[in-house]
């Protein structure tokens, strides 16, 4: 009998080391996540990881380069809420993956009541209505990137992302890649064609290409990558206005070009795609 009860009680102890390790992990995931106003009732900006963030007042549509795949939240609060409530008394952004950059969307709704009541209340209710794109910088890089934005900021290349399985790690691997001058030369050689005008747009997406700025900072939405059923590289455009898509379809004699361009993307689209007869 006293040995089933050692038995247990090991068993017990060993439990409860592990929902508290449990515990103390999930805390610190918690804690690297949260971040507060600077002043109390102000969303001018945010502190975060011993950095301040400023907001950006004219940002427009411009945001932050590879973020599409790699956003890492961040929970803003009153400087006064404790990390455990962080998560339900707080407005939800992300971190940019250079953390240059905290971003996202924040409703109005909340803005208000979050300005005129008191800091107990839970966002969460309040969530809903119009809203806006908010951008912070931080601080030590916010006269630069200010003046970028005044003077107009400036897409010289092209980049796009993608996510890898690794084999060694057993997690997903967030990859991102940036074309040189040659070959963002060959992707303007392919845009500069007169464009097939189409309803639907290829079925075999391979990336999602961004204009990339100057200093690597910013991107903006270019176009779309795919292969055709004849195997072939196609950009794709999409018009809002018209509902259409613009098509330029990849000459021949730059296909084992592009191919270079996009192996690591495409070796990813093949991977999860082998069920499908497509002719490369």
């Amino acid at each position: 009998m006293k040995k089933i009860f050692k038995i247990s009680a090991l068993i017990l102890a060993v439990v409860v080391m592990c929902l508290s390790f449990s515990g103390c992990a999930e805390l610190d995931d918690m804690r690297e996540a949260h971040a507060t106003w600077t002043e109390e009732g102000n969303t001018e900006s945010i502190n975060y990881n011993g950095e301040v963030y400023k907001l950006l007042e004219d940002a427009g549509s411009i945001y932050p380069a590879f973020t599409s795949s790699s956003r890492c939240d961040v929970y803003v609060t009153e400087p006064d809420v404790p990390v455990l409530l962080s998560q339900d008394l707080s407005v939800n952004l992300q971190l940019s993956k250079d953390k240059n950059f905290i971003y996202g969307y924040m409703y109005d709704a909340y803005d208000f009541e979050y300005n005129t009541s008191s800091p107990l209340f839970f966002a969460k209710e309040y969530y809903g209505g119009a809203g806006r794109e908010v951008l912070y910088c931080k601080e030590s890089i916010y006269d630069e990137v200010s003046k970028n934005i005044a003077d107009g900021v400036e897409f010289t290349t092209y980049g796009y992302e993608y996510w890898k399985f690794n084999e060694e790690t057993l997690e997903d691997e967030h990859i991102c890649c940036t074309l040189t001058e040659e070959e963002a030369k060959l992707i303007d050689k392919v845009l500069s064609q007169k464009p097939e005008e189409m309803v639907n747009s290829s079925d075999y997406f391979i990336a999602s290409i961004e204009k990339i700025s100057d200093d690597g900072y910013f991107a903006t939405y270019g176009f779309d990558v795919y292969i055709n059923n004849k195997g072939n590289y196609e950009l794709s455009k999409y018009s809002d206005a018209l509902d259409l898509y613009y098509i330029y379809e990849v000459p021949s004699d730059l296909k084992d070009e592009f191919g270079k361009i996009f192996k690591g993307a495409e070796d990813e689209f093949k991977s999860s795609m082998q069920y499908i007869d497509i002719e490369y």
